[in-house]
C-alpha cells in the first residue's frame, strides 16, 4: 500500500474508532513495518510536544506531571506525525494527522498494563481571541 493510502487509512479509523484500541492495534501493526521506521523523519513541530503535554497532565490527572516528547517524526511525505512520549514516568505514544487535524495519544500505566487513551483535535486561533473549552474530561 502507498504512503498516503497507509496513512489515509489509519486516519481513517483513528477518526471513527469507538475502541481507541483498534487504532492502536491498527498503529502498531504499521510501525512494526521497516519501511515505516525508514521512511519516518524528525520534523520541527513545535505546537505538538506543548499540547501533548497538557494532554498529558490531564489524562495522568496531575497537573505537575510532565510530559516529555523527544522527537517528532513524520511518515513519508504524508501528515502523520508520530512518536514517543514520557507521562510522569508512563511510556506512551501519539500520532497525529495534520491535514485531517485528528490526533490520539495512549499511555500505559505500569504496573497493571492499563492504557489510557484519548482523541484530540487542534484549531487554530486568532491573535487575542479566546476559547472557551466544556467542562467534560474528555475534551482537549
Amino acid at each position: 500500500m502507498h504512503a498516503q493510502q497507509t496513512a489515509n487509512h489509519l486516519c481513517n479509523i483513528v477518526r471513527t474508532a469507538a475502541d481507541f484500541s483498534q487504532a492502536w492495534n491498527a498503529f502498531f501493526e504499521l510501525a512494526e513495518k521497516t519501511d515505516f521506521i525508514r521512511r519516518s523523519q524528525p520534523v520541527a513541530f513545535p505546537a505538538l510536544p506543548d499540547l501533548i503535554d497538557t494532554i498529558g497532565k490531564d489524562m495522568m490527572t496531575r497537573p505537575d506531571a510532565v510530559t516529555r516528547v523527544p522527537l517528532v517524526l513524520r511518515y513519508a511525505d504524508t501528515g502523520l506525525h508520530h512518536g514517543f512520549l514520557s507521562a510522569a514516568g508512563h511510556p506512551g505514544a501519539f500520532m497525529y494527522f495534520k491535514e485531517d487535524d485528528v490526533g490520539m495519544v495512549g499511555i500505559s500505566l505500569m504496573p497493571g498494563g492499563r492504557t489510557l487513551f484519548t482523541r484530540f483535535s487542534l484549531a487554530r486561533l486568532r491573535p487575542g481571541s479566546h476559547l472557551m473549552a466544556d467542562a467534560g474530561t474528555s475534551l482537549h
